[in-house]
């Protein structure tokens, strides 16, 4: 019997992840426990480590954006994790 993908945030657990982008790679470096889902990932936020920051691409906006459920600042995770702005611009090929 196959498991039903739960929801969390972004995140659809359970469910295949396609492939991402360079840039996406990159970001993940930069947090502890980073587990892939469908359509996001999922990692341990580098300010209150309590939540589960949600990580994805939005090709639209051309970044990697994120999100902590507790309401960590944007500023403050980017910081933490000691990236940039710049480094979650999309570039290079999804592999």
């Amino acid at each position: 019997m196959m498991e039903r993908p739960v929801i969390h945030g972004r995140c659809v657990q359970g469910a295949d992840r396609p492939s991402m982008s360079q840039t996406m790679q990159s970001v993940l470096v930069a947090f502890a426990r980073v587990s892939p889902e469908a359509d996001c990932c999922l990692a341990s936020c580098p300010v209150c480590r309590q939540g589960e920051l949600s990580v994805w691409e939005d090709p639209s906006q051309g970044m990697v954006l994120y999100d902590c459920p507790t309401g960590c600042e944007h500023q403050d995770i980017l910081a933490a994790a000691g990236l940039t702005v710049a480094d979650l611009k999309l570039r290079g090929p999804v592999v």
